[in-house]
């Protein structure tokens, strides 16, 4: 049975999502040592070996001139490195250091130590729940930002 949502609707949903939420997501992110962007550029040079500035920019939705501070700050606490490309003085690509996985690493046990103790009340089928439907949420919103 297939239930046809108004754009007015689907509205109401993600903003009532979203308001409801926001508090709980954010207190997981800031359980750690470094702020949210940070951590954000870390997990995606983990997942890759070297990223140009324009990729990084876009996987985050955010404009070059303000990733460039966010880089340089991580250049400066020895988390990434700048590479230039042999074949093209002007490309330029950054890449993770061991101290920024292992920084990476601490941030991620923090955050894991954090959604423990907000989900321990919860039972098993929950769990399980919760974990689906954020699966779900996940797949959906990588295919409408492609």
């Amino acid at each position: 049975m297939s239930k046809t949502l108004t754009n007015k609707q689907m509205s109401e949903r993600i903003t009532r999502y979203y308001l409801s939420h926001r508090n709980i997501l954010k207190s997981f992110m800031k359980v750690g040592n470094m702020p949210l962007t940070q951590y954000h550029i870390l997990s995606l040079l983990s997942e890759n070996t070297n990223m140009r500035m324009g990729e990084i920019s876009q996987k985050m939705a955010i404009s070059r001139p303000n990733l460039t501070p966010l880089v340089d700050k991580l250049v400066a606490l020895g988390f990434v490195q700048r590479i230039s490309d042999d074949n093209d003085r002007r490309v330029t690509y950054v890449s993770i250091t061991e101290k920024g996985r292992n920084a990476l690493d601490d941030e991620r046990r923090l955050i894991s130590e954090s959604v423990a103790k907000f989900t321990e009340t919860l039972t098993e089928d929950e769990r399980s729940r919760l974990a689906d439907a954020l699966d779900t949420i996940t797949e959906i919103t990588a295919r409408l930002q492609q």
